[in-house]
């Protein structure tokens, strides 16, 4: 985990570093738009959300199977637990938004 990612920047070459600037640069982005896009309530943003919260669980899987702890466990169970609230947010919104159709017309 952290102290590999540590290691692998202590021992930095230009090569190394432009590697970790340009992942850096490409989360700060996705953040970015995610950020945007849930300011203007957009639900595209909201769906984007679920899928960048969710990219981190299988990392976690991988670290519980490294190594089980239970910080790492509850990391992901937690992770698992977010990512299911928000798809049921976002489907209870979509479906409380919905127009009512009047039936008697």
């Amino acid at each position: 985990g952290v102290r590999a990612v540590l290691q692998w920047l202590g021992d930095a070459t230009p090569s190394r570093l432009e590697i970790a600037a340009i992942i850096a640069l490409a989360y700060g982005v996705v953040l970015s738009v995610e950020g945007a896009g849930l300011w203007l309530a957009k639900t595209w943003a909201e769906w984007f959300s679920v899928v960048v919260t969710a990219s981190l669980i299988p990392f976690e899987v991988w670290e519980v199977m490294h190594r089980f702890t239970p910080v790492r466990v509850s990391v992901l169970v937690l992770n698992v637990a977010v990512v299911w609230y928000l798809v049921r947010e976002i489907r209870l919104k979509r479906v409380t938004s919905r127009p009512k159709h009047d039936v008697d017309t």
